[in-house]
């Protein structure tokens, strides 16, 4: 009665889908946060740290991150 063999494969199958839940939301959050992370150029532009090519609120790419990493926000880093 105290080791039933089903109950634990059961709480080890829970404790997996977690672990792997845990790792793809850190996945996913740090991609959301990805084209935020900017440096500074002395000419007083900044460019993505990921993407140097591509400058910071400048770029029609940068908008189109900047709209995938809010909805992504909004989507799935709240919804946890």
């Amino acid at each position: 009665r105290w080791f039933d063999p089903e109950l634990r494969l059961r709480e080890e199958f829970v404790n997996a889908v977690g672990a792997a839940t845990q790792m793809l939301f850190i996945a996913i959050l740090i991609s959301v946060t990805v084209p935020f992370v900017c440096y500074d150029h002395p000419n007083g532009m900044s460019s993505m740290v990921r993407n140097p090519e591509v400058l910071c609120f400048e770029d029609s790419s940068h908008y189109a991150m900047v709209g995938i990493s809010v909805a992504a926000c909004c989507t799935v880093v709240l919804s946890f």
